[in-house]
């Protein structure tokens, strides 16, 4: 070992004294010190003033340039003949009508009499379903009736006690309850196809004694009527415009 080693050494040991000093204040401080203390913070009180609001109708007005036109329109159309028998008091130019008001009534007499007379069509069907299902048991049991007669007949002339024509006759009557078996069983075929049209002419005269009456499909106002107090109009002719007030197209 030279000299010079122990020199570093006792260097390095003179380092100590000082570090140990300086932790031991640290530590002392740190002992001594009080913590922060806490402030509450209060809320900010503020002055407010209320005001009641007035419910108040407001009618918006907008201002603009071009050509006005309502957003649907409605042409009345008559879809059945007759004459006119009722007419809305307000029906004139530039009146408001509301949804649903009736405003033109034709004469529904030979609607209701057609109509009428379609459902008197079905009433009778059904009388006659009901009069030939009847008709058509009892002949299917003379039906059977002829046939055990016939084959009886026919036994009776093989042992020789009938003749010929009474086994004839029993022939010609069991042909004649099959007939009238046929007929019965026709007649019942085609009522279903008779029915599917008496109650299309029903519907037919019930849509037709419907559309007598026009009336307002929306809220409109009324545009160049043309039309009268007993007045005939014919099917499509066209008897005044409504425009819907609901909403406005401006170009």
């Amino acid at each position: 070992m030279t000299s010079e080693q122990p020199q570093r050494w006792w260097k390095r040991l003179l380092i100590l004294p000082p570090v140990v000093v300086g932790v031991l204040v640290v530590i002392y401080a740190g002992q001594g010190k009080q913590p922060p203390q806490r402030t509450e913070v209060a809320e900010t009180v503020r002055k407010v003033r209320v005001v009641t609001v007035p419910v108040v109708d407001l009618v918006p007005v907008v201002e603009a340039a071009g050509t006005v036109r309502a957003e649907r329109t409605w042409n009345a159309v008559v879809q059945v003949a007759g004459r006119i028998v009722e007419l809305h008091p307000q029906l004139r130019d530039g009146a408001i009508v509301a949804a649903g008001e009736q405003l033109v009534r034709i004469d529904p007499t030979r609607y209701e009499l057609a109509l009428a007379q379609s459902e008197a069509e079905l009433a009778q069907l059904d009388a006659s379903e009901k009069n030939l299902a009847a008709a058509l048991q009892i002949a299917r049991q003379n039906l059977a009736i002829a046939e055990k007669e016939l084959a009886r007949q026919r036994r009776l002339l093989q042992q020789g006690t009938v003749s010929q024509k009474q086994v004839d006759d029993a022939e010609n009557a069991m042909l004649a309850a099959r007939q009238s078996v046929q007929t019965q069983e026709s007649g019942l075929a085609v009522l279903p196809a008779q029915r599917r049209l008496a109650e299309a002419k029903a519907a037919q005269s019930r849509l037709d004694l419907a559309n007598t009456v026009i009336s307002a499909p929306f809220d409109m106002r009324i545009d160049a009527p043309a039309v009268e107090l007993s007045q005939f109009v014919p099917v499509g002719e066209r008897l005044f415009r409504g425009d819907y007030i609901g909403r406005v197209e401006i170009e």
